[in-house]
């Protein structure tokens, strides 16, 4: 994976420079490296003298109701205000703007979009360097509603001067049915969809790496087969694969983590059309894999057999 991330951020690179569309959608199922290529790639576009990093925002499902980064209705003014701090034409025409309609910023993302962000960005027509906004992992962001407004309006604004906006995110059918529909102005990229078998492998390979240290050369409860078909549900997530591994690992002895290993087979669909953790796949890890007592029923008895 890390190979394909570094092919992944110097592609978003060039397209920063060079790329004829306003927008680069990047899709990738969960723990795929969305967030690492994210914060990378801000990184050096931060020290390209030939870029302007114009604004950031991270979303995370994993904080407060009350942190903003968990709402999408702040994400416009996020950006605006960082804008405004770099740019002082930008930050001119903000004012006016405010001037003008001082409630807008009470209004919906659509409504704020034009004059929050849009109008003062034309001022910045002459800029021969682009112009870069990053949104990462918008799909973990709350009010939906909102949310689908901002998705809207990045996929079909027409945007001044050399404007680019990057945004990571699962691939939610309500999100990638937008940008995709608008392909003239829209670059995509499905992240989980490159170098599929390089990611498998390398996957497989750690799960044999973690199976090996914990078995004795004489226990045979696994086979390559079963590591392939482990590596094919983790959909290129190590943080699946790690998860799923830690599980059946903690079963202890040896008929207990063959068991466990053929109920993670039975539960995972191998047919799945969807890349990424599908319901099941996010069920079963959560459900089962995480819980605070790594014991399961039937095999609490071979459990205080053995102690």
């Amino acid at each position: 994976m890390p190979a394909t991330r570094d092919l992944v951020i110097d592609r978003l690179g060039n397209w920063v420079k060079n790329g004829p569309n306003s927008t680069f959608w990047l899709f990738g199922a969960a723990g795929v490296g969305k967030t690492f290529i994210a914060v990378t790639l801000c990184r050096q576009l931060q020290d390209d003298p030939h870029v302007l990093l114009g604004g950031t925002f991270f979303c995370s499902s994993t904080l407060s109701e009350l942190d903003d980064r968990a709402d999408a209705w702040y994400i416009v003014p996020t950006l605006v205000a960082q804008a405004a701090n770099q740019f002082p034409q930008f930050a001119e025409e903000l004012v006016a703007q405010l001037n003008s309609n001082p409630d807008v910023l009470q209004d919906s993302i659509d409504v704020q979009m034009g004059p929050l962000l849009q109008k003062p960005l034309a001022q910045l027509a002459s800029e021969s360097r682009p112009v870069v906004f990053v949104i990462d992992a918008i799909d973990e962001c709350g009010n939906q509603d909102e949310l689908l407004k901002l998705i809207q309006c990045v996929a079909t604004f027409k945007w001044p001067a050399r404007v680019k906006f990057i945004i990571t995110s699962r691939p939610d059918t309500q999100i990638i049915d937008i940008p995709t529909s608008h392909q003239t102005q829209n670059d995509i990229l499905q992240l989980h969809l490159m170098e599929t078998e390089k990611m498998n492998e390398g996957i497989r390979l750690y799960i044999d790496r973690n199976f090996s240290q914990h078995s004795l050369a004489s226990e045979i409860w696994y086979s390559d087969a079963n590591l392939r078909k482990l590596a094919a549900f983790s959909r290129g997530s190590f943080f699946f694969a790690s998860t799923i591994t830690t599980y059946i690992l903690d079963a202890g002895t040896v008929d207990n983590r063959e068991a466990r290993l053929r109920t993670v087979l039975l539960t995972m669909k191998e047919d799945e059309e969807t890349p990424g953790l599908r319901n099941g796949l996010y069920d079963f890890v959560h459900s089962r894999a995480t819980t605070k007592s790594r014991i399961e029923p039937h095999e609490l008895a071979s459990f205080v057999t053995s102690r």
